[in-house]
């Protein structure tokens, strides 16, 4: 019991150092006709992924992306009807794309590079467009060394209209990587865009 206060206790102190998320709308109007929303596969800031739906094996309950689809689907479930990261990426195979599967947690550390993907923005709105989406939401993630000393997370989305593909709103934040605070991380985030979307 003392251990769960704890980690209560530290979780919610991670939530009042982390920044506060910066939210912008380009184009309300259009925005707020939104429904349905296709989250398309996590990006790094190369726009490259390492994102594999059907990886098992070591760490995979704490995948980011399944965290992520997870809690958009319960931040933004009465906003939005979501479209998960999986089917995002079936659709994106029918456009051409080819993802690498993680043969197990060491591939990745050995050599990352064997396991990273990408694709295109016309590739994801064509994605989104055969999944029925009104909308697409790019997710790039990435950490870099503040001070060179603490490394920090950062997460941008952007909702891009699957018809014109211009950006209708966009969203980053930042905060500590690692399990617990990366949760953190992206809660702020998605009860942001919960709040704030039109």
């Amino acid at each position: 019991m003392k251990k769960q206060i704890l980690a209560a206790g530290m979780l919610t102190a991670l939530a009042a150092c982390a920044p506060r998320p910066l939210f912008v709308i380009r184009n309300q109007e259009t925005a707020a006709h939104v429904k349905k929303v296709a989250i398309m596969p996590f990006l790094d800031a190369q726009f490259q992924s390492a994102y594999d739906p059907h990886y098992s094996g070591l760490g995979s309950s704490f995948v980011p992306a399944l965290m992520f689809d997870n809690m958009a689907k319960k931040h933004l479930s009465k906003r939005f009807e979501i479209i998960g990261q999986d089917q995002s990426l079936e659709a994106l195979k029918k456009e051409g794309v080819e993802y690498k599967h993680i043969k197990g947690a060491w591939s990745a550390v050995r050599d990352p590079e064997s396991i990273r993907w990408g694709y295109t923005p016309s590739q994801a709105l064509a994605a989104g467009k055969k999944l029925g989406a009104d909308a697409i939401l790019l997710c790039v993630q990435g950490q870099y060394f503040k001070d060179k000393k603490k490394p920090l997370q950062a997460i941008g989305l952007r909702l891009i209209d699957v018809k014109t593909g211009k950006t209708l709103w966009g969203v980053n934040a930042t905060g500590q990587p690692g399990l617990l605070s990366k949760g953190v991380v992206v809660r702020q985030l998605l009860a942001r865009v919960a709040k704030e979307a039109p």
